[in-house]
């Protein structure tokens, strides 16, 4: 789904409840979006390492698939 930068944290929740759509997944369209839109606004200054924030996505994913997730 590639828009899913679009849709509010309920929907997004409950897409990842269904096991629709990863954490992982989200977290790329919204680097994506700030990517693409960034350059004009200039909105943020400072991003952490994007591996760095994939691999807190994948944890969240693996903590719930694991039924670790609160």
């Amino acid at each position: 789904m590639n828009e899913l930068s679009k849709l509010g944290a309920a929907r997004l929740s409950r897409l990842v409840n269904k096991g629709s759509v990863s954490s992982r997944e989200i977290v790329t369209a919204f680097l994506n979006r700030i990517d693409a839109l960034n350059p004009l606004h200039n909105a943020i200054v400072s991003l952490r390492d994007r591996e760095d924030i994939l691999q807190d996505a994948d944890m969240a994913d693996r903590a719930f698939a694991s039924g670790d997730a609160t």
